[in-house]
């Protein structure tokens, strides 16, 4: 572990020393430095977390083209490490183990923080597996050839059993594959338990322990604020309405991965941009909140809020191969940066819509019953696209998607199927009424060049939908 004062600063737009950058639109400098310490990110845990080949790697998940038309160059001589460096300019990422791998700050050696031990847990989570042929349309619909779909992994569960189960080339059901967003609905869940045991209230403020002013508005913001990615904080997405290019500059939403900086102490710098609970957008900043107030209060307790996801859900849970890798300092990501299998999310989903399962570790019914539940600040917002003529609905409930409000062709699942989503296809769907969990991970890159949520994944729900309802 390395000194905290043994980090430098070398790039204007990249601060591991202090928590604020530079406003406006970075450099092409800045900008390539940021781009080597995402792909050294990528690959190392590709490597090291879910333990692939580099070629399959590149060829699939991660690209090496920079966006100034340079190309990255990899070191991987290093036991576990990777360094990507283009015209002079590098950018290193570790493998920590326990934690997966973290991105440095440019000029230290090491993390700031005490890795737990790394204990290598991936076992078979408790199911009765029973192939059910009903369910291979399922499969093959996410499994199509023709474009490659880049599918990875597919694992169905209906009334408490696995029915069906698929992996690609190169993957296996204990692979950790990459899941990004869908930490975001772990996260949900990790509050979820707090607010069972007592820790917290959703109601509540966050009230991080960096407002300390009687008078500071963020203050105002709670757990149910942040859960409906309502807080209102100034965090820049490209995507959200309040976002200005000239005042923004790099979004902060993806600054978090690319800059090795302190993600807890950047979330709580961010000032009030809107009333809290009346404007919702898809930001990374809210996840952050609930993670930096949830590590208040473990703190409190006597908790390591490091070994405290795994010990109190995930676990218990049967998710026992999901990593959640940190920042350099040790605070968790949860917004992305996420590693797990197949099961391991059917693990998570199988909470919803089995009551036995959720109530065998200790999580209160009430508090899952509102995660499906509309946000207010969300409604006639269509997330990324321009809504549909007439729509008026909510797309987001509590760190996860609705369906409710869906065209049948986008989404051909029953109105009470909600879901986890990452980028690249990863997706946990979850329909109570038809008490039935679907998983499919993808390779981002394989992913996104097929067009999965517009293509085979509509495809692959409708069938797994369609076998649940002629089941008895």
């Amino acid at each position: 572990m390395a000194s905290e004062t043994e980090h430098s600063v070398t790039s204007p737009a990249i601060s591991s020393g202090n928590h604020t950058r530079v406003r406006g639109l970075p450099s092409d400098s800045d900008l390539a430095l940021m781009e080597l310490g995402l792909i050294a990110k990528s690959v190392c845990s590709g490597l090291h977390v879910s333990k692939r080949s580099l070629d399959d790697i590149v060829e699939t998940s991660v690209r090496t083209d920079l966006s100034n038309g340079g190309t990255a160059a990899l070191d991987i001589s290093v036991s576990g490490q990777v360094t990507a460096e283009w015209n002079g300019q590098t950018r290193t990422a570790i493998d920590t183990g326990a934690h997966g791998c973290v991105l440095l700050p440019i000029g230290a050696k090491d993390v700031f923080f005490e890795p737990m031990l790394d204990q290598d847990a991936r076992r078979a989570i408790s199911l009765a597996d029973h192939s059910d042929p009903n369910f291979i349309p399922a499969l093959d619909a996410a499994f199509q050839t023709n474009p490659d779909t880049g599918t990875a992994a597919v694992a169905i569960v209906h009334k408490g059993k696995l029915v069906a189960e698929r992996y690609g080339a190169g993957a296996e059901a204990d692979m950790r594959l990459e899941s990004w967003s869908m930490g975001k609905s772990a996260v949900g869940l990790l509050i979820a338990c707090a607010a069972s045991d007592g820790l917290l209230s959703l109601d509540e403020p966050i009230a991080l322990r960096e407002w300390l002013s009687s008078g500071d508005p963020r203050r105002a913001i709670t757990f149910d604020d942040a859960l409906r990615m309502s807080s209102g904080i100034d965090f820049s997405a490209p995507w959200a309405e309040d976002y200005e290019p000239e005042r923004h500059g790099y979004p902060d939403h993806g600054f978090i991965y690319s800059g090795a900086i302190d993600i807890r102490a950047f979330a709580a710098s961010r000032t009030l941009l809107h009333p809290p609970g009346r404007f919702g957008a898809y930001k990374n900043g809210d996840t952050l909140l609930l993670l930096a107030g949830l590590e208040d209060r473990l703190v409190a307790a006597g908790e390591d809020p490091l070994a405290w996801p795994y010990t109190r859900l995930f676990h218990p849970a049967g998710a026992n191969g999901l990593i959640f890798e940190t920042d350099p300092y040790g605070h968790i990501f949860g917004t992305g940066n996420v590693y797990g299998t197949a099961r391991d999310w059917l693990a998570l989903g199988r909470l919803f819509v089995e009551p036995a399962h959720s109530r065998k570790i200790g999580l209160d019914r009430d508090v899952l019953s509102h995660f499906a539940s509309p946000s207010p600040a969300w409604r006639g917002k269509y997330w990324m696209a321009e809504p549909p003529t007439g729509f008026s609905d909510s797309v987001y409930g509590l760190h996860v998607w609705l369906n409710r409000h869906a065209p049948q062709d986008r989404w051909p699942a029953p109105d009470d199927m909600f879901f986890f989503l990452g980028v690249g296809g990863q997706y946990t769907f979850i329909v109570p009424s038809l008490d039935l969990a679907v998983v499919r991970l993808g390779h981002i890159r394989k992913t996104l060049e097929s067009d999965a949520g517009r293509g085979h994944v509509p495809a692959l729900l409708e069938a797994a939908c369609r076998a649940a309802e002629a089941k008895p």
